[in-house]
């Protein structure tokens, strides 16, 4: 992959202020609010605790907030792509008299 054309996606995804809130900003304060501030934050749970279990759940969270987010980016793009050539086959037409 191109650094430049990942350099700009990631300025491009950083942009997105909803989609930054929803993916990094709420799965930490969840974190902050139910795995690392709960009096049960010790307890045993399989084969780690209460507060481990909760970040791993936080961060599939914001996994899967992130890749919903592109993929409904990717179809939005693709749609007023689509409708920019639907209009372009209009501007060749010639103009009627």
């Amino acid at each position: 992959m191109n650094a430049t054309f990942t350099l700009l996606e990631m300025r491009r995804i950083t942009r997105d202020w909803a989609g930054m809130f929803f993916t990094a900003v709420l799965p930490s304060f969840f974190y902050l609010v139910f795995g690392a501030t709960v009096a049960a934050k010790d307890e045993t749970i399989g084969n780690g605790n209460v507060a481990m279990y909760v970040m791993i759940s936080m961060a599939a969270y914001g996994a899967v907030t992130a890749t919903t987010s592109i993929g409904g980016n990717a179809a939005v793009e693709r749609q007023q792509v689509e409708s920019l050539a639907d209009f372009s086959s209009l501007a060749l037409e010639e103009p009627r008299v």
